[in-house]
């Protein structure tokens, strides 16, 4: 009889534990949702600040402290907002203008391919190109003087520049689609007129006008006008060019449009 009662109490007690688990289940699934519709209240609640925020400050990308050229900047690496909204890092010199290319010692090679270009070449410590994308962004953003500084063969320095310079996008090859008015010293003619509406090429992606291992440029089917990412040497041999004269160093440089200058 005892065995019997043992076996009705352990059964009770079973079926009770169950009950009771069942219960505090259900509880926990009821706390569950409370807190999952809660927490959706607040993402709804955090989605609408933001979207509010946005139509407040009339933009999508947030504000920052970054400038968004060299004016007004130290000389030496600096960083700047590009017009996407992302932060670059970039060459300034004391006068305002940010490097975009530069040649000096024939330490990097410039026949790199299409990809290459599109997204930068070389070290800004020393020899490099900034990258067509990055160009046609900041040129179209912004109207943007050109300003080109070359030292020839006989330790000379001439300098050419331009005031509205401004490439195109990817579909257009980047495309050197202006270089607006241009001025220099009587010993240095305007050999990039040559190269307006010309798509740029690498050997890679060629036009019909770029030689063999010459490097990326807005080719011409002019010669010997203006050659600024040729192959240059360390030893002295260079095949840079601005019209016929050899260019021995050259840097590029681009600063936002100064009515004076």
């Amino acid at each position: 009889m005892t065995l019997i009662r043992t076996k009705v109490n352990l059964k009770a007690l079973k079926k009770k534990a169950q009950s009771t688990l069942q219960t505090e289940v259900k509880h926990c699934n009821s706390w569950k949702e409370l807190f999952k519709n809660k927490l959706s209240s607040k993402d709804d609640e955090l989605n609408d600040c933001f979207t509010k925020n946005q139509q407040i400050s009339g933009s999508s990308i947030p504000s920052t402290s970054l400038p968004t050229s060299c004016l007004n900047l130290t000389s030496g690496i600096q960083e700047i907002q590009l017009p996407n909204g992302n932060p670059y890092y970039v060459l300034c010199d004391s006068d305002g203008w940010m490097i975009i290319q530069r040649r000096i010692d024939g330490s990097q090679d410039f026949n790199k391919t299409w990809q290459e270009y599109v997204d930068g070449i070389g070290d800004i410590h020393g020899e490099f190109f900034m990258g067509l994308e990055n160009l046609h962004l900041i040129t179209n953003a912004t109207r943007q003087q050109l300003n080109i500084s070359i030292k020839t063969d006989y330790s000379r320095t001439r300098v050419a520049e331009y005031d509205d310079f401004r490439i195109g996008n990817s579909e257009s090859l980047y495309e050197l689609e202006s270089i607006g008015n241009f001025t220099g010293d009587e010993y240095i003619i305007n050999a990039l007129q040559h190269h307006i509406k010309r798509p740029f090429s690498t050997y890679d992606r060629k036009s019909p006008d770029l030689e063999t291992e010459m490097g990326g440029w807005w080719y011409s089917d002019v010669d010997d006008y203006c050659y600024l990412n040729a192959p240059h040497t360390d030893a002295g041999y260079s095949e840079v060019y601005w019209r016929y004269v050899v260019v021995n160093a050259v840097t590029m440089a681009i600063r936002p449009y100064l009515t004076e200058h």
